[in-house]
Order: structure tokens, then sequence, then C-alpha cells
């Protein structure tokens, strides 16, 4: 009898479980949808017979918000549709159902890409299901199989070309090239995801200087990555890169705890240290980045009037009411905020009021023109004057550049012939 009841209890939750993962999209009919493994074996077939070929990854733009909106059950009988569409439309070889709103089709080399995202455009403008009209798009990327190359690395480089057609505002179709610095940027991404958990991702620390006291009174602190496949990738491409697929917080995150890490560590030797974190603006409007922050700072224990954060003049352009709100509530608690590259940007006499600030970082453009003219940072300093705020001359690399400055009455200083960016064993040697 127990064991009766226990088989009983079994097949309920087997039941149950199968239910719900069907409701929530993770089982699908083969007969509906056209599955990754048959179409990775017609892969392989074709490049056995050695057939040239072309493998194109589908995205369906926005499909998300179909799952959203109607539910899961309503987004999977929309994929089995464009699964048919598709397959209706291949004239080609074969057609395989990725994952959520990928797909992958199989084409004749000589296929003419064009017409078919032209094809794909009207099939996917309207599709109607249970008296609801879904209006989809797709991107599309291209790769072309070579000799030696491997199923997974031909859906890679796929995939590279997808992201690259979604990253590009004129096209929705691209394809793969290996000399392509967009297709590039694709595999950059997918190396970019891996190095959070690699721990790829590192920061140096460069000092700024007092000449009054000609002592190092802060740091800034600077993402680098060094790639394990990459070798080292600049910190203004996997930034952009970062931002543009989503990547930006997790980084930002992983960035943020190594820099307060640090404080942690290099106040024990000098308490009055200060560490500026660059914070992108999609990190900064993120919902929970003020608590977060916060509670990190109160987790290492760290003075908050040690931490400041690095941000720039487009901050300013998505909403200043709410930049203001942010900002404040971030001074209010004692982290310091200092605008970076001051001067290219956007910001106005008014938004310098407005804001609570307490540093501007003039750009290494305006350091640069002093050997040929003097006006601009005369005019930097009255504003710095006029609004009670520090300002920090970045890029300094002459001597001459720093006479000047120190002539302005502007002592806190940043750039090569100073200090270049530190690793952070030697940052923190100057301390003891």
């Amino acid at each position: 009898m127990y064991e009766f009841l226990l088989l009983i209890n079994l097949f309920v939750l087997v039941f149950l479980l199968t239910n719900l993962l069907f409701k929530k999209g993770k089982f699908r009919s083969g007969q509906d949808l056209y599955q990754l493994d048959r179409i990775t074996d017609r892969i392989q077939s074709l490049a056995d017979e050695r057939v040239p070929f072309g493998l194109v990854m589908i995205d369906i733009i926005n499909f998300n918000a179909i799952n959203s909106k109607y539910g899961y059950a309503v987004g999977d009988k929309v994929l089995i549709r464009i699964s048919r569409i598709l397959k209706e439309m291949t004239h080609f070889y074969d057609v395989g159902h990725l994952r959520s709103d990928r797909f992958l089709m199989l084409i004749n080399s000589e296929s003419n890409l064009e017409s078919l995202s032209k094809l794909l455009d009207h099939k996917l403008s309207k599709i109607t299901l249970d008296k609801i009209d879904f209006h989809l798009s797709g991107s599309m990327g291209v790769a072309y199989n070579e000799e030696g190359i491997n199923t997974s690395d031909l859906i890679r480089n796929a995939e590279a070309a997808l992201l690259s057609a979604k990253m590009s505002e004129f096209e929705d179709i691209h394809v793969y090239s290996d000399t392509d610095s967009i297709c590039k940027n694709g595999h950059l991404i997918f190396s970019l995801r891996d190095a959070i958990d690699n721990d790829e991702i590192y920061l140096e620390f460069q000092p700024i200087y007092s000449s009054l006291s000609n002592q190092v009174v802060g740091y800034e602190s600077l993402a680098r990555w060094a790639s394990n496949k990459h070798g080292k990738v600049p910190p203004n491409v996997f930034i952009e890169l970062a931002e543009k697929n989503g990547l930006i917080h997790e980084i930002g995150q992983l960035i943020t705890l190594k820099a307060l890490n640090f404080i942690k560590t290099i106040n024990e030797y000098n308490p009055s240290i200060y560490v500026t974190i660059n914070v992108s603006p999609f990190q900064l409007y993120k919902p929970d980045y003020v608590n977060h922050l916060i509670e990190k700072i109160n987790e290492l224990k760290i003075n908050p009037r040690n931490v400041a954060i690095e941000i720039t003049e487009t901050i300013y352009m998505k909403n200043i009411q709410q930049a203001k709100t942010i900002l404040k509530t971030l001074r209010m608690y004692g982290i310091r905020i200092f605008v970076d590259d001051f001067g290219t940007g956007y910001s106005s006499l008014s938004q310098i009021r407005d804001l609570p600030l307490d540093v501007i970082k003039v750009d290494k453009s305006f350091v640069d023109q002093m050997d040929h003219e003097d006006d601009m940072f005369e005019i930097f300093m009255s504003i710095a004057k006029k609004f009670d705020l520090s300002i920090v001359a970045e890029g300094v690399e002459k001597k001459v550049q720093y006479q000047k400055l120190q002539n302005y009455g502007c002592h806190l200083l940043q750039g090569y012939y100073l200090s270049k960016p530190l690793t952070y064993d030697h940052a923190l040697s100057l301390m003891k």
C-alpha cells in the first residue's frame, strides 16, 4: 500500500512539473518546432558532401513582449507559426529552432540575401492568431561554411553576424567576416560574458596629486580587460559593447566591488585617500543602483567620503531632474560627485548650479590647448570658483602644463607627467 501511494504521488509530481514546463515554454513539440539537433546533423551532412551553403541566424525582434503581454501559451503558438513560415520559405535546405526567439536557416550559398530579407519582413509583418494581429520583424546574421570549420564555430559566427546586424542602425542583415571589425565585436560580446565569470576584468589606479603637498590625495579606478582569447581590449571598446548589450550592470557591479575593496585596504594606510569610480548612465538610472552602492559601502565599513563616482555630462541628457534626485541622494550619504571630461559635453551654467556636484575634471583636450592659449582654462577656474567646486586637471603630460596649472591655482592634477595608471599592488605601495 505504501509503495502504491508513493507511486501515485510520484506520478502527480511528474504531471505537475511537466504541465508547468509546458506553460513556461520549456518543452516544445518536435512536430511543431523544427529542432536544433536535426539542423546540426544537416550541417554536418552538407559539409561532408562538400556542398557550399550558408547558415542564417534569425532573431525575432521584441518577441519577449508577446510572452509578457499574452503569456507563454500564445508565445508558443507564434513561434510555431514562424517556424512554419520559415519552412515554407525554405526552398533551400532546412530550418531549425535554436532557442526562444532565435531560428536557424540553411540556405544555398548563391541565395540572394536581400530578397531573403525582404521576404522574411513581408511574411512576419502580420501574423494573425486567435484574432490577434502580431506585427513582427527580424534581424539576420549569415555565416558561410568554410573548409575545416566545425558546426559550433559556424553557429557562433552566424550569431556574431546577427549581433552586428542588431547593433547597426542601417541594416537588418549582416554577413560574417573574420576581418570585419563589427563581427569581431560580436565575438567580443561572447567573450565579455565569460570575462565576468573568469575574473578577466580588473582595475588599475591612476593617482590624483595635490601640487601643494606633492602627495597623492586620491585615485581614479580604471577598468581593464585582459581577455584570455583576445588579449587586452581597450576600455572604450568593451564598455560600449557592455552598454549596448545589457552587460554594463553586471560589469559595473563587479568594478564597483573591486574599487570598494581597494578603498577599504588603502584606507588602512591612509584614511583620507578617496577613489573615484566611473559610472555609466545606464548604471546610474537603474532603480537599485543607489541602494546597492550604499549597501556595499556599509558592508565593508568604508567612510563614504572616500568614495566618489565619476559621471560624464551626457548623464543629464536623459532626465536632468532624475539625475539631480539620484546625485542628491548619493551626496547626502557622503559620496562625492565628480563630473568627468568637463567641457566636452552638454553642461550649461544652470545645470552646474542646480546639480549637487563636488568636483569638475577638465578634459585633457583643454590642458593640451594651454600650449597655445590659456583663455579656456581661466574660464573653467572661474566657473569652479563661482559654484564652490574643486577642479582636477586631467591629462597633464608636460612640465610646462604642470607649471601653468599651478600658476592658475589648479592644484589637483592627474596625468602621465605625474604617474601612469598603476596596478593594485603598486598603487598600494605608495601608501605604505
